[in-house]
């Protein structure tokens, strides 16, 4: 997860806002197991639905 939320934060950091920055914080607390399920197996999570900067990451992945 290191190599996905960093290159992510690398690339967008100056385009987050303070709530993102927030969003983003909180999430580097979720175990990597979730994150990887979600974000790599794409496998679904209501609760990370809802958090706007995961959207973003989402959206930056895909562009990738």
């Amino acid at each position: 997860m290191d190599i996905v939320l960093g290159g992510f934060f690398k690339k967008k950091h100056q385009n987050l806002t303070k709530v993102d920055l927030d969003e983003f914080e909180k999430l580097l607390e979720v175990s990597d197991k979730v994150l990887t399920d979600y974000f790599v197996m794409k496998k679904p999570n209501l609760k990370l639905d809802t958090i706007g900067v995961v959207i973003k990451i989402k959206n930056f992945l895909e562009d990738h």
